[in-house]
């Protein structure tokens, strides 16, 4: 029932439906718009928007979606207007550091549009999936696990993506529960490459102290939520590893915490159904010797290539002690704290009831080596090199050189960001993938949006009153 009382209530809700419905219609006005992108892999991606607006435009913006993060990159871009045609471009590098997007992530682009006079408009997300255009590529999938191969060698190279892919598969089947993950719930993409050379020129760029004595076998891109993979005689085993930084990532990352190398690397040897020969030998031979290095100390791993092949193995050994002579559920509840944010130092505390040295001495103690004392310096051990060459390291951009890359990135992302901060006032880059945070974008304009803030202030305010009579 209508009363003079409650008009003014009516009236500020019909006021706000219609701004509600102006911005809906603003939404749907959008027409004659044509969106394009070009990838000249691995180079970079070249955004393209055309079309007819009759409005004049006070910018455009890219909105970037990679991987299957929920983070958006919004980012300006150039444009020219004439005769109610406008052209729109811009060029984005994949061979820096802070711009890498690995092949075989799905890229999802869509374009925020804003006229002088207020109005916004936002085109239909499109999404492609990157690859070297210059190549012909197949795919296979096994529920949420995507295989994507060269078409070359018949079906020879598929029969070899189906027994990786079906590898890969059931790593995740099994270290999902231990991980408190459900089996299969989020997407992975795999790129299966043939030729070290090619695939070598797919990787991020390189660190200055990644070992030149080293070859790539595999590398996982959490973020992404890909892996890039070299066909050979151990890619079942390096398929399993780089899956696993996948799970690990997805059940225990968090914007407060880093998972250390030694846990990261350790879990995902665990998992791995085909062991390593040279991990093992070079445990082997520095348990013997008493050179084992202060594992749970390390948060990346070691230089020296020797010193790499002790860490991998001797990081298996301790994770391997913490599920079997702790349980499961234990280790379970212990990534899940990782996952809240907790360090890991406290997690250990939490869920262990002991520090991560003392874990680590226990372990020592019961393979017959020497204890270590409880110290912030990462004193490491001269190990005894093996005479067993590693040829199935994975360089983990996104994990294990975590903590010496991202500050220097971080710092670029920083500057950049500030920059065109500067160069725009209601347009901004955010460039915030590592922190996982998705910007959303209001399609109101100034105007509308204090409006619309001042009915719904009538609306609490008269229901207050009403609600006192």
């Amino acid at each position: 029932m209508i009363t003079k009382k409650t008009i003014p209530i009516y009236f500020c809700v019909l006021l706000y439906s219609l701004l509600s419905l102006n911005y809906v219609i603003a939404e749907s006005e959008i027409e004659d718009i044509n969106t394009t992108i070009e990838i000249n892999f691995p180079k970079n991606l070249k955004f393209n928007i055309s079309g007819n607006m009759p409005d004049e435009l006070y910018g455009i913006n890219l909105v970037l979606k990679t991987g299957y993060s929920n983070a958006n990159i919004i980012q300006p871009i150039e444009f020219s207007q004439e005769n109610n045609k406008i052209e729109g471009y811009l060029s984005w590098e994949t061979n820096t550091s802070s711009r890498y997007i690995p092949p075989g992530s799905p890229i999802e682009y869509s374009y925020i549009i804003k006229t002088k006079s207020g109005k916004t408009f936002n085109t239909k997300p499109e999404t492609i999936v990157y690859l070297d255009n210059n190549k012909t590529w197949n795919s296979i999938k096994k529920k949420t696990i995507t295989m994507y191969y060269n078409e070359i060698f018949g079906d020879v190279v598929k029969k070899r993506s189906e027994d990786l892919l079906q590898a890969t598969f059931q790593t995740v089947e099994s270290l999902s529960p231990l991980l408190g993950l459900e089996a299969s719930n989020e997407p992975v993409n795999i790129v299966l490459f043939n030729d070290y050379a090619y695939m070598s020129k797919s990787l991020a760029p390189k660190s200055n102290a990644q070992s030149e004595n080293l070859v790539t076998q595999g590398q996982a891109y959490p973020k992404h939520g890909v892996v890039l993979l070299l066909d050979g005689m151990q890619s079942k085993g390096t398929a399993s590893h780089e899956i696993a930084h996948i799970l690990v990532e997805r059940a225990a990352g968090s914007p407060f915490s880093v998972i250390p190398s030694w846990l990261n690397e350790g879990i995902a040897e665990y998992a791995n159904p085909v062991k390593g020969f040279s991990y093992q030998n070079s445990f082997d031979i520095n348990l013997a010797t008493d050179t084992l290095l202060p594992i749970t100390k390390y948060t990346s791993p070691p230089g020296k290539p020797e010193d790499v092949i002790l860490f991998y193995g001797q990081a298996e050994k301790i994770v391997e002690y913490m599920v079997e002579n702790f349980g499961s559920k234990t280790f379970t509840l212990f990534i899940k704290s990782l996952k809240n944010g907790i360090s890991v130092n406290k997690a250990i505390e939490q869920n262990y009831g002991m520090s991560k040295t003392e874990i680590e001495n226990e372990w020592r103690l019961s393979i017959g080596a020497s204890t270590i004392k409880e110290t912030n310096n990462q004193n490491k051990p001269k190990s005894t090199s093996s005479s067993v060459q590693l040829y199935t390291l994975d360089g983990v951009k996104d994990d294990s050189e975590k903590l010496s890359k991202e500050n220097s990135e971080n710092k670029d992302d920083s500057e950049k960001l500030s920059k065109e901060k500067s160069e725009s006032k209601d347009f901004k880059a955010y460039e915030d993938q590592k922190k996982n945070q998705t910007t959303n974008s209001c399609g109101l304009s100034d105007s509308n949006e204090i409006l619309m803030l001042f009915s719904l202030f009538c609306i609490g305010m008269l229901y207050k009153k009403r609600k006192q009579l």
